[in-house]
């Protein structure tokens, strides 16, 4: 077999291949149309076919029968009328309601295309069946696959893990202060102000956070710090998550849900039975991140408010379901 762009891309070229198997199969049938000697596009044959199989029959029904959208039929209806193969006709039970059917001149058309389509049904099917498949169900289950979920979001998803195993997760030690400073007070500036609670764990997150039984660790990416993230302890068994910041250019590269992952897993692994957080609604990627990863929403008093921005305070149950 002759090597091309298709087999050395294989499922990366699909839709170029499809598109260039249909505009072959396209070319092929204004061929054997002309050996009618008919005046007939081959883009009008689904709606066109359907009308024939229906009799009389809506715009709407055949858009969901054939599976392409109403302006489109709505399009091809037009150019039919246009060429005298179709009208309109009243619905006697709703007169607001048009439906279609084939014009006497239409019918005749038929007539004549019918033995070609036959034609054109029987030896395609030959040609399948020669390749040893039923590409027709194939086709079903593709577009059933596509139907489950889009190409999109298959390659987004699929592209997020791929960026999740990208960053790498290191711990804190003496000579990463900077980094965690520097990474915290960039994002303060940007969204919010620097309170004094936060200068107080910047400044000396050893004596604040890890000598108090927390812990803090930084993602990397390419050999760069981007984000960081910590864990205070609050009382046995209970953790709050605080100061996950990631640098502007590493948003999106899923270096904040590897942090979240990383923490929940270190909270567990210190026997933890609750994992609690402080944030903003203002700051919808992070409150769905934090949704992402199981957190969920509980009322915030004044008492267990730590900072003046926040407003939303979430809860991951280690233990239990999350509800």
């Amino acid at each position: 077999m002759r090597k091309n762009i298709f087999n050395d891309t294989r499922g990366l070229s699909l839709g170029s291949r499809f598109r260039k198997v249909g505009d072959a199969l396209y070319q092929e049938a204004v061929s054997i149309i002309a050996e009618f000697e008919v005046d007939f596009k081959p883009k009008w044959f689904v709606v066109f076919y359907t009308i024939q199989l229906k009799e009389t029959v809506s715009v709407t029904e055949i858009a969901h029968y054939v599976g392409i959208s109403h302006p489109a039929v709505s399009q091809i209806i037009k150019e039919l009328k246009k060429a005298g193969l179709v009208s309109s006709i009243t619905d006697k039970a709703d007169e607001r309601k048009k439906a279609v059917t084939l014009s006497d001149k239409g019918r005749e058309v038929a007539h004549r295309l019918n033995p070609m389509w036959d034609a054109v049904e029987t030896v395609t099917n030959q040609m399948i069946m020669a390749t040893g498949y039923d590409i027709v169900d194939v086709m079903d289950k593709f577009e059933k696959q596509l139907e489950q979920k889009s190409l999109y979001d298959r390659v987004i998803e699929y592209r997020k893990q791929q960026l999740l195993g990208e960053a790498q997760i290191i711990e804190y030690t003496p000579a990463h202060q900077k980094y965690f400073a520097q990474l915290n007070y960039e994002w303060l500036n940007k969204y919010f102000k620097v309170e004094p609670c936060d200068a107080v764990l910047l400044n000396d997150p050893q004596k604040n956070i890890i000598d108090k039984g927390g812990y803090i660790c930084f993602a990397q990416l390419n050999g760069e710090i981007v984000g960081t993230c910590g864990l205070s302890k609050v009382k046995d068994g209970v953790y709050e998550l605080i100061k996950m910041a990631v640098t502007d250019k590493a948003q999106g590269k899923q270096v904040g849900k590897k942090l979240g992952l990383h923490m929940l897993e270190v909270a567990k692994q210190q026997q933890a039975s609750r994992v609690e957080l402080q944030s903003n609604t203002r700051l919808k990627p992070a409150i769905h991140l934090y949704r992402t990863l199981g957190f969920r929403e509980v009322p915030i008093d004044e008492s267990s408010q730590n900072y003046e921005r926040a407003n939303i305070m979430m809860v991951y149950d280690i233990n239990g379901s999350q509800q």
